[in-house]
């Protein structure tokens, strides 16, 4: 996923068509999922500001992509992980308990 979101880049940012922006190494959109230092008010779903996202401490982008496999029941919030990734099969992932 952080290969197709950001080709594992932990400052990536990327600005979508409807305004948000999504953020670091996995592209957390800050409309649903961290608070923008703009002082736009947002869902916020992982707690924390966007900022936190775009540091090589991985901890809380893993804590926010964990919930969000949990509350989407799998990959679907991910576009480009559905675009590059959905139909890739690997045995690297067959052990993971996500």
């Amino acid at each position: 996923m952080a290969s197709a979101e950001s080709s594992f880049n932990t400052a990536a940012t990327n600005t979508n068509s409807g305004g948000s922006t999504d953020y670091g190494i996995v592209q957390i959109n800050s409309y649903w999922n961290c608070d923008p230092q703009d002082g736009r008010q947002t869902y916020n779903g992982c707690g924390h500001p966007c900022s936190d996202y775009l540091n090589t401490a991985l901890g809380d982008d893993i804590q926010c992509i964990r919930q969000l496999l949990h509350e989407h029941s799998g990959w679907g919030f991910s576009y480009g992980y559905a675009d590059k990734c959905a139909s890739v099969t690997s045995s690297y992932l067959s052990e993971c308990s996500l």
